[in-house]
């Protein structure tokens, strides 16, 4: 599983698989989420921070935020810059055949309308968390559709398409600017290395805080124009929480990811683990001179491109927050 709707109860932040593209739709687009993106549009902070919250990058076993540490099979990657989110989504959107009109959002299908007012009559919202949860009925008919998608996928053989490649399952604009895009995390290879991966595919700038696995992200609602792609591989994710699930491979991958952060194997650029809201892939080997970053925890690093020089110290930090 990698859609998960986070809420807070009891003061403690809750984790609720999303286990359908029904459910999925429902829960962006209730009458009090419209709302209240229209509010936020508008600047009222208070009326974003009501918008609700997905989590793409963890599984949550016990349903508990705080301390899980579990990898699922994807991860986001923010697009802060108004201007490039165009670009990139236009890049994403390119040539898109017949695998990807399969994988597509209800703009292509034109069924968003009947949708969601199936989903109306079934009622719930974001707090009840209800909808979220689905039935298993609903997850084998996403799994069928994800089989449908691979099976055009086959038959467009002859060009696979940017998004393809890249493993793209979710883009949407954000509630302020820009927008939040989902792909398939490569297995084996930790968040910050996959948002390297598409940094350098998009040729665009990454925000080398935005790594931790818990991280949320506020949702727009499912309209056409917000939600710009969504497949449904994203609900057929059979490593995590799905029937015949196997949990020790979880296991197996968080112990690989975490082993390969903490003792330096990431396969990485200069730079990647510092502070850099703007960080471009490539630039930095092109400064001469001293760099200086700090990973998350406090651990404060003195190096020069190509990692002649190394100094490090520990320090005290904070918990990651989540996306804007």
């Amino acid at each position: 599983m990698s859609v998960y709707l986070i809420s807070v109860r009891g003061g403690r932040k809750m984790a609720l698989p999303v286990l359908t593209e029904e459910s999925y739709r429902r829960l962006r687009n209730t009458s009090s989420q419209q709302a209240n993106l229209r509010q936020a549009r508008m600047g009222n902070q208070a009326a974003k921070r009501r918008l609700i919250q997905f989590n793409y990058s963890g599984y949550y076993p016990d349903g508990v935020v705080k301390g899980c540490r579990l990898p699922s099979q994807a991860f986001g990657f923010d697009v802060d810059d108004a201007g490039e989110f165009e670009r990139i989504a236009k890049m994403l959107m390119e040539k898109r055949g017949p695998a990807m009109e399969s994988q597509g959002t209800g703009a292509r299908r034109g069924t968003v309308g009947s949708e969601i007012k199936g989903a109306a009559a079934e009622g719930g919202d974001a707090g009840e968390g209800k909808g979220a949860e689905g039935t298993a009925g609903e997850g084998k008919g996403a799994e069928g559709a994800a089989g449908e998608g691979k099976a055009a996928e086959g038959a467009a053989g002859e060009e696979v398409t940017l998004a393809e490649r890249l493993g793209l399952l979710m883009l949407e604009r954000s509630a302020s600017q820009g927008g939040h895009a989902v792909f398939k995390r490569e297995k084996g290879k930790t968040i910050l290395e996959n948002q390297v991966r598409i940094a350098k595919a998009l040729d665009c700038e990454l925000d080398t805080n935005a790594h931790d696995i818990n991280r949320v992200y506020f949702s727009s609602t499912a309209d056409k124009d917000e939600l710009l792609f969504l497949s449904p591989e994203l609900f057929n994710d059979q490593y995590g929480v799905s029937p015949g699930a196997d949990v020790d491979r979880v296991a197996e991958e968080a112990r690989t990811l975490e082993d390969r952060e903490k003792n330096g194997r990431e396969e990485l650029p200069e730079g990647a683990h510092g502070s850099n809201k703007h960080f471009k892939v490539g630039e930095m080997e092109k400064l001469g001179g001293t760099v200086r970053t700090e990973k998350p925890g406090g651990q404060e690093r003195t190096e020069k491109p190509g990692g002649q020089e190394r100094t490090e110290k520990q320090g005290t930090g904070g918990e990651r927050r989540e996306d804007r």
